[in-house]
């Protein structure tokens, strides 16, 4: 049976009676968009959202979802990639089905559903065998040695070359120097000029240029474990999805980076997203950096030139909205440096909290909860005072509302410190409040300019280093 499936394109599995079949899990092992009964033994397993739950005995529902699984290829694969990954993720766990187990295992390790196109790489089964580092960077004159040296030394499999791209945005503190100077001494690295100065355009113009075919972006205000590069390649030929990446995790130096980067792990302060869950693996809307087969930017195009910052999260929206897999890899695992001082953490969430509503333009896309609470704090806090000054009542809603908010802000810096050290407790309030303020700020400013129907400002244009 598990030959038969690895040659089929779809998968049925439409009986009345509530109970999940073997052969649903291992058509899901196999890579294959299963269409299944809208039943609860199904839901587990099957995504409500994508249609492909059908009544029981509704001959036009069934026919009308295999007509969109013929016309819309991107869909069924995306559908696929998303089945194994999720069948993958489950066999990984204590399983209640030995046998589903045992069929999983087989059809991971035979795989063969979507058929690759001639040029399209799939993890490690390449031809050349070449993987492409890119890095955009400006001004990073204190930690270029460092990252030229944590990539060169990274583990890569026998007979893989690697080629490292560096896109310099026009630096002027002696990083462009010391980058010549590496490209001198290493014919693997190249340095390219950006113009512009801005992370999209450094990406694209690096990836441009990459012969390679894995694409892994490597920043230089990040920390990388020896197989950084060994576990991404991994994570592509074990979930074949279009982009991986590892939690993203922070660590500082010094007290008020040491609570910034607290800060910046906690769900009291970002809300909760899976991003920063250092021990999920799964599919995710997002990853930190990223490392992509070649073909994900030949088939959905490169980043957005428009945006200075969210080109990541527009990019992986743009992959999972047309059916791909972004996926998260706790194997993965790189320390990003965060922002050093309380000011320059305030202008980089100014920065993202502009940007964030330009892509909900672009894309449609409704805000979640999390990523819309500070601006609205901002805007209600905002609309008290202006009426307090008009009306008593007003003000005294400010002042609730502002008494409400700080002691969340001191419960959630308890909690914090009760987690990283009690040493952090007298910074992390206002480490919580320049992150909740510079994005509900920025949110506030980009849907102002989105709304107008104007481009955005140039004055968040400018980069936060």
């Amino acid at each position: 049976m598990i030959t038969t499936l690895q040659r089929s394109r779809v998968s049925l599995s439409v009986p009345s009676s509530d109970a999940t079949s073997v052969s649903l899990l291992e058509s899901m092992a196999c890579g294959l968009p299963v269409v299944a009964s809208d039943l609860p033994a199904n839901r587990q397993w099957i995504r409500g959202d994508t249609d492909l739950l059908v009544p029981a005995r509704d001959a036009s529902a069934l026919a009308a979802v295999l007509l969109r699984l013929h016309d819309e290829p991107e869909f069924a694969r995306g559908e696929g990639l998303h089945n194994r990954a999720l069948a993958v993720e489950r066999a990984s766990r204590r399983c209640r089905w030995t046998a589903w187990r045992r069929s999983t295992n087989r059809c991971a390790r035979g795989w063969r559903y979507p058929p690759r196109e001639p040029d399209e790489p799939r993890g490690l089964a390449m031809t050349q065998r070449r993987i492409s580092v890119i890095a955009p960077c400006r001004n990073e004159q204190a930690h270029v040695a460092a990252f030229c040296d944590a990539v060169a030394a990274q583990e890569l499999p026998e007979g893989v070359a690697l080629e490292v791209l560096v896109a310099d945005g026009m630096s002027d503190d002696g990083t462009r120097e010391l980058l010549a100077q590496r490209c001198a001494a290493d014919p693997r690295f190249a340095m390219i000029d950006n113009p512009r100065r801005i992370v999209s355009s450094g990406l694209n113009r690096c990836i441009e240029r990459a012969r390679g075919e894995v694409i892994v972006r490597m920043d230089l205000h990040t920390r990388y474990e020896s197989d950084y590069i060994v576990e991404c390649l991994a994570a592509l030929e074990r979930t074949g999805a279009a982009n991986v990446g590892g939690p993203w995790r922070a660590e500082g130096e010094g007290a008020t980076q040491e609570a910034i980067a607290a800060a910046f792990q906690s769900r009291w302060v970002t809300g909760g997203a899976r991003s920063r869950a250092l021990d999920h693996e799964g599919p995710v809307d997002t990853v930190y950096l990223g490392c992509w087969p070649r073909a994900t930017f030949d088939r959905y195009g490169l980043f957005d030139e428009d945006l200075v910052r969210n080109q990541d999260d527009e990019h992986n929206l743009r992959l999972t909205r047309r059916g791909a897999v972004v996926w998260q890899s706790a194997r993965i695992v790189s320390v990003y440096r965060p922002r050093e001082t309380l000011a320059q953490l305030f202008r980089q969430q100014l920065q993202y909290g502009y940007w964030k509503p330009f892509v909900m333009r672009k894309h449609g896309q409704a805000a979640a909860l999390r990523q819309l609470a500070p601006g609205a704090f901002v805007a209600a806090l905002a609309l008290s005072l202006l009426l307090g000054l008009m009306w008593p009542a007003a003000g005294r809603g400010a002042v609730l509302l502002g008494n409400l908010y700080g002691v969340y802000v001191l419960a959630a810096s308890l909690a914090i410190a009760r987690d990283e050290g009690y040493e952090l407790l007298l910074r992390l309030p206002l480490v919580i409040v320049s992150y909740h303020a510079g994005y509900g700020l920025g949110t506030l400013c980009g849907w102002f300019d989105v709304l107008r129907g104007r481009s955005p400002s140039p004055a968040f244009g400018t980069l936060t280093r």
